[in-house]
């Protein structure tokens, strides 16, 4: 999320703001430290959606 944002030229402080903003909406504020080939099938799908 942080890449692609940077890809949209936004600041740095208003892309920590929309992931912690959306990790909570899309429930998945737990697992943001995680590794993704930890993540379940159904977890990779709600960080697409994001």
């Amino acid at each position: 999320m942080y890449f692609v944002g940077r890809i949209y030229g936004m600041k740095e402080a208003d892309i920590e703001k929309e992931i912690e903003f959306y990790s909570k909406q899309m429930e998945f504020s737990d697992y943001m430290d995680s590794r993704t080939e930890e993540y379940s099938h159904g977890m990779k799908q709600r960080i697409v959606i994001a």
